[in-house]
């Protein structure tokens, strides 16, 4: 829509104007690539994501000096049918890690000449949240399952020992006990019984 309303009016300086400072002071970066998929415009965001040092790149292919992990993996629209493409590619060259989305689609000029819009944004804090997020996720559900197994097996090692004093506070219940002996079995079983409860719970 951008591109139809600046060819429309592309005699007009206020537009000329307004589409300058719009892309150039955008929080993305752009780059119009030709037919021979040489570079024929880039703002200033678009050097500063891919850290392009080459003075004037214009006129230049982006394996001339752009990182071999950028160049490898940019698909190239092969028509202007061919819509939009949009895709990740990582960058391992640079000191740390770069993780940049790439939104590229094919747009044809007055001559009728195919040329390719490249807008890129650079990701990496979102992808290292992404990342990190799944890390504590991983870890919770790792503690979860350990603390499920200790719960069962401490419960079970608990209940084996406890189950032997309700049996054999039955079996004491029915020998020959005096009052005071008889009331301190009920203390026994009643409590255990209630421990029992507890731990199934």
């Amino acid at each position: 829509l951008a591109y139809t309303t600046i060819i429309t009016n592309r005699n007009n300086s206020y537009y000329r104007q307004l589409f300058s400072a719009t892309v150039e002071n955008a929080d993305f970066g752009m780059a119009i690539l030709g037919p021979n998929y040489e570079y024929r415009y880039m703002n200033n965001q678009y050097k500063q994501i891919l850290r392009i040092q080459v003075k004037d790149p214009v006129g230049k292919s982006p394996t001339e000096f752009l990182p071999a992990d950028f160049t490898n993996n940019i698909s190239r629209p092969q028509k202007a049918g061919d819509g939009l493409f949009d895709y990740n590619i990582t960058i391992n060259q640079w000191e740390e890690p770069r993780h940049i989305n790439v939104s590229r689609f094919p747009i044809q000029d007055e001559d009728g000449q195919t040329n390719y819009v490249s807008i890129i944004r650079d990701i990496t804090d979102r992808v290292n949240l992404e990342q990190q997020l799944k890390r504590q996720l991983e870890e919770t559900e790792f503690h979860s399952k350990a603390k499920d197994a200790f719960l069962a097996n401490i419960s079970h090692e608990i209940k084996t020992p406890l189950n032997a004093i309700i049996g054999l506070s039955q079996v004491l219940r029915e020998t020959e006990l005096s009052h005071r002996q008889r009331s301190i079995v009920g203390r026994i079983s009643s409590s255990s019984d209630l421990l029992i409860n507890l731990i199934n719970d």
